[in-house]
């Protein structure tokens, strides 16, 4: 699923914004770790958060992909008065999004942190998983994750954040920040080196901006497969996929790896799960450990169709 920076959200047509300024909302033990807590997930599953709102306990999208921070719908009658609206785009056009101070919002089963936000967004109700029963009650993006060291274990499949990063700096790969999102350096068939989103709230392998997927194309460096359908019932649309003949992250190179076309480049949860992997967030840096399926080929999407609901 391709957003820029609003994530999710941005394919449901109901979507309302939570804002909340920097000052008005205190974070307790903000720059230190959710206390000897692992988030455990199943494979193929975006990692969920538990996060206690409104003294319920709900499961939030840990999402690097997302700027901010989003709820489902259900909250709206809980959240006050619209503080403003914006207009935001979106994969499906234009969209309005009602702004609103935030609730506070507790993570963790252990010892749970109050979290401070700048803003939370609302959406519909929507199944983010393969299996219809894991429904997903919101967002957890950067704002959230900008103050922490994140690690994934792909392998044994938890996430945890550390009180600091467990590399030396110099042995990880620069992050830079584009609209408040992390992007890594990455060559693309020996042809210079691109800028890729890291998005775990993106179930793809690696997406190409359209322009340079047409050019790698002319050049014969991306052999197509069938394309994949995406949209909605109403309105669908053909996304170009291909095998693309190398692409190299920090120390490692991958042949004939799986693409499909997007706006943006990015590395989904398919390609990372090739890792052990670390984001220290507050000094800008990943590093990537080999997981055991560093070598597996990529996964290919033999359905074809992808639907997304409104």
């Amino acid at each position: 699923m391709q957003r820029a920076s609003l994530c999710f959200a941005a394919i449901v047509s109901s979507i309302v914004f939570v804002v909340l300024s920097r000052d008005a909302f205190s974070e307790e033990a903000s720059d230190r770790p959710i206390a000897s807590e692992r988030f455990r997930f199943r494979h193929g599953e975006k990692i969920p958060l538990p996060v206690t709102i409104f003294g319920d306990k709900y499961r939030l999208m840990l999402d690097t992909g997302c700027t901010g921070c989003v709820l489902d719908t259900q909250f709206r009658d809980r959240l006050g008065d619209v503080v403003k609206v914006e207009v935001a785009g979106t994969p499906l056009g234009l969209k309005n999004l009602e702004m609103f101070a935030a609730p506070e919002m507790l993570v963790g089963e252990k010892k749970r942190v109050l979290v401070r936000l700048d803003g939370v967004v609302a959406c519909d109700p929507i199944s983010l998983t393969d299996d219809d029963s894991d429904t997903y009650h919101g967002v957890l993006g950067m704002q959230f994750l900008k103050s922490r060291v994140l690690r994934i274990h792909f392998d044994d499949l938890y996430a945890e954040f550390l009180s600091s990063a467990s590399f030396d700096r110099e042995d990880g790969e620069k992050l830079h920040y584009k609209r408040g999102v992390p992007y890594v350096l990455a060559r693309i068939s020996k042809d210079g080196y691109q800028s890729f989103l890291i998005d775990t709230g993106s179930d793809s392998n690696v997406a190409i901006s359209s322009e340079e997927f047409t050019r790698l194309l002319r050049k014969g460096r991306i052999v197509l497969t069938r394309p994949r359908i995406a949209g909605t019932a109403a309105t669908q649309v053909f996304v170009r996929t291909g095998i693309l003949d190398s692409l190299e992250v920090g120390s490692f190179e991958f042949k004939n790896v799986a693409v499909e076309e997007a706006d943006n480049n990015l590395m989904g949860l398919q390609f990372l799960g090739k890792f052990d992997l670390e984001m220290d967030f507050p000094n800008q840096t990943v590093f990537f450990r080999p997981g055991r399926r560093i070598d597996q080929p990529d996964r290919r999407d033999r359905a074809g169709f992808r639907v997304y609901r409104l």
